[in-house]
C-alpha cells in the first residue's frame, strides 16, 4: 500500500469515528433504559478510542515528523471525555492505549493521566 493511499484510508476512517460517535450520541439523548446508555456510553467510548489512534497517522502522513522530545505518559494513553448515561452526575471518561504493549506499564501511564484529571476536577471545587 503506498502512502497516499494510505493517508486516505486514515482519513476516511477518522471521518467515520466521527459520523458513528454522533450518531451514538444522538442515540444516547434518546435512550430510555439506564442498560442502554450504558451500553451507548461504552461504544462511545470505544470509537473514541479508534478515533485517537488514526490522528497520529493523520498528522505524520500530512508531511509533519515526529518530535524527537522525551515522549511523557500524555504521548501513549490518550484520555476521552464521554458523555455520561447519568445526566452529568458522574464524570465518564476513557483512557485509551496508544502505544503500550506491557500491561503494567500502560497502567503507570494511566495512573499519571487519571491523577492529574482527579486533581484538577478537584480544584475547581
Amino acid at each position: 500500500m503506498d502512502l497516499i493511499q494510505l493517508i486516505l484510508e486514515t482519513r476516511l476512517g477518522f471521518k467515520e469515528c466521527n459520523k458513528a460517535r454522533r450518531f451514538l450520541n444522538a442515540l444516547l439523548k434518546s435512550a430510555k433504559s439506564l442498560r442502554k446508555k450504558h451500553n451507548l456510553a461504552t461504544s462511545i467510548g470505544q470509537i473514541k478510542s479508534f478515533r485517537e489512534k488514526f490522528r497520529p497517522q493523520l498528522i505524520t502522513g500530512e508531511g509533519h515528523h515526529e518530535n524527537k522530545r522525551k515522549e511523557t505518559a500524555s504521548c501513549r494513553v490518550k484520555w476521552n471525555d464521554v458523555d455520561s448515561a447519568f445526566n452529568s452526575r458522574i464524570r465518564t471518561g476513557v483512557v485509551t492505549n496508544l502505544k503500550h504493549i506491557e500491561p503494567l506499564l500502560f497502567l503507570k501511564d494511566c495512573k499519571a493521566i487519571f491523577q492529574r484529571r482527579i486533581l484538577n476536577a478537584l480544584k475547581k471545587y
